[in-house]
């Protein structure tokens, strides 16, 4: 597997003034930074918001930080997309890039769109969100003993708000379900990565470590790439990152009737949540996912919930 370093290196040009040098050396203790146009840079690191002044060092007054124009956001862009834009439209249009390392750029600014009203691209980028990636191995040791009944994979839901680190979950227990244990052999895993962020594959390889026993759609859509998975690589368990749309959740019942193993997340605070979205709330009630793990902050700190079973009864909280 790569090193940190290399995962890092291509994340912000060489900046002779320092200010990208200095981001980039902390990486690992930043979880996103955030660039608009004329306004200051932020940071969040160690929970904090911060922001970075022209000397490169970092301050706490948010106000006096470094400002970066339209053209610099512009020229930012270029670099990810490696002054191919157009190589990049697809995602580009979505309002995001995923770079290599498996970090998810969120692009914001004047959209173009056609006679139907779908944005086609956007031509002036006015905000950037960097949402750096962090592969965290372990992070699923205290519910992997839950993950398993009568050495098969139980279906399993991950509820979380967007930064309490769905993804890095996900991505460790399919990785340790994977390698397998010596009680389990490790399992053939299937994942849709529309995003690139949970295997972070570049040129086709995963960059973080997904397991011996895990093949990767990159880039593709989960509806397609979940029906091209049952059909060419017979997967036990076939694992994806933020479920939205019907065709999606009805796919997921298909699969579980046909004896493949299903491991999901999806944007939510807790289960009442889901059981208000129209799309979820027939899964829940049919109780195809027999662990539900819910993600949340209390008093700033991490915390997980899982619940189990039929009634979905509490069954830890960590």
């Amino acid at each position: 597997m790569q090193s940190i370093a290399r995962k890092y290196e291509l994340l912000f040009p060489k900046d002779s003034e320092g200010i990208w040098n200095e981001i980039q050396k902390h990486l690992e203790k930043i979880t996103e930074i955030r660039i608009r146009a004329e306004q200051p840079i932020l940071i969040y690191m160690n929970q904090k918001e911060i922001s970075i002044d022209q000397n490169g060092n970092f301050i706490y007054v948010p106000e006096k930080g470094v400002r970066l124009s339209y053209h610099e956001l512009k020229k930012l862009v270029d670099f990810w997309c490696m002054d191919s834009r157009y190589a990049f439209q697809n995602e580009i249009k979505r309002g995001f890039l995923t770079i290599q390392g498996g970090h998810r750029i969120g692009i914001c600014g004047e959209t173009v769109s056609d006679e139907k009203g779908y944005v086609q691209s956007i031509k002036y980028v006015s905000a950037i969100n960097i949402r750096i990636a962090h592969e965290v191995k372990n992070a699923a040791d205290k519910v992997m003993k839950y993950m398993y009944i009568n050495n098969t994979v139980e279906n399993t839901l991950i509820v979380s708000p967007p930064g309490n680190g769905k993804t890095t979950l996900l991505r460790d227990l399919i990785r340790q379900l994977s390698y397998g244990d010596d009680k389990h052999s490790g399992v053939n895993i299937g994942v849709v990565d529309e995003r690139g962020e949970i295997a972070a594959c570049f040129q086709g390889i995963p960059q973080l470590d997904v397991g011996p026993r895990t093949d990767v759609l990159d880039r593709c859509q989960k509806s397609i790439g979940m029906r091209m998975l049952l059909r060419s690589m017979s997967p036990q368990v076939i694992a994806v990152d933020e479920l939205g749309s019907p065709e999606e959740v009805e796919l997921i019942r298909q699969m579980t009737g046909n004896g493949c193993g299903i491991i999901a997340t999806i944007h939510g605070n807790d289960i009442q949540e889901l059981n208000n979205k129209k799309i979820m709330s027939e899964l829940l009630k049919d109780h195809i996912f027999q662990n539900i793990i819910c993600l949340s902050r209390y008093k700033n700190m991490f915390r997980m919930e899982l619940y189990r079973g039929k009634e979905g009864k509490l069954c830890c909280r960590y």
